[in-house]
């Protein structure tokens, strides 16, 4: 409930005064700071009471519990039968009642209360936001019924594709028309999607576009016959005992190292 009929000058209200006289602005701040918990969390029912922690309500208003209970227990107390709340201390949970809230209602919802407490028993009754997305609903569907345009969601384009038992893609359909801004060819809105779907289908258009397969390109490594090392294409081998070897292959290590040996010996000969 976004909002609540408040009178003006409630200020100057014989009780509220009396509340003030013996609280200071404490009364007035929880007389009409619960007032807007109630109003934020009301639901259309013909009881509708408020549960909510005790420590909730003292972190709202920044009262100490005792304060609070005190005050609740003098606007209970009200000298005017109509106007007092029922307020009732349960362990940690506070329970309040205002049977006069009713008439602060906004138009709006007291229209659901009306609507709704005719029609459903008190232990199954409609939240407001149950009411308020049954309430959206009528109204998309009356402007579908004036021609109005609605944009569909993904799961609505989904759901009518399988309906139809066709291969278009719900979401290349949707990327595709926001894209075209919901516009034909010619530049005219949009009217019917589901129309637009049919057309797709006798155009053979339902198959979404599938990209082209990448040619495999050709790999620019071989595998050394030997060993299994990779090495770039042109690679140019040495042979041991008739057979292909690269530099990384066991028997080249070795045969290196045996010309390393022999190669040493000649230059330190050489040297003597």
């Amino acid at each position: 409930m976004k909002w609540y009929k408040h009178l003006s000058k409630s200020i100057d209200n014989p009780f509220i005064r009396e509340l003030m006289y013996e609280f200071g602005a404490d009364a007035y701040l929880v007389f009409f700071g619960t007032l807007e918990i109630y109003a934020d969390n009301f639901v259309p029912a013909e009881r509708y009471e408020l549960s909510v922690k005790t420590r909730y309500l003292r972190d709202k208003l920044l009262l100490s519990t005792s304060k609070l209970q005190k005050i609740f227990k003098k606007i209970s107390q009200n000298p005017d039968k109509e106007s007092q709340w029922e307020i009732n201390f349960n362990n940690d949970q506070v329970i309040i009642f205002i049977p006069k809230f009713k008439k602060l209602l906004d138009n709006y919802t007291s229209d659901n209360l009306q609507g709704t407490s005719k029609k459903l028993p008190s232990d199954k009754e409609e939240t407001f936001q149950a009411i308020r997305i049954k309430n959206k609903d009528k109204r998309i569907k009356n402007k579908e019924s004036r021609g109005i345009f609605q944009i569909p969601s993904l799961q609505e384009i989904s759901d009518y594709c399988l309906e139809r038992k066709n291969k278009i893609n719900a979401q290349y359909f949707l990327d595709y028309q926001t894209a075209r801004d919901w516009k034909l060819k010619g530049g005219q809105k949009i009217k019917d999607w589901k129309a637009v779907i049919r057309t797709w289908e006798q155009n053979d258009l339902e198959s979404t576009p599938q990209a082209k397969p990448l040619q495999k390109q050709e790999s620019p490594y071989e595998k050394c016959p030997r060993c299994g090392k990779e090495l770039r294409k042109g690679y140019e081998y040495i042979k041991i005992g008739g057979q292909k070897c690269c530099e990384y292959c066991p028997e080249a290590r070795v045969k290196a190292k045996q010309d390393y040996e022999r190669l040493s010996g000649l230059v330190s000969v050489k040297s003597m």
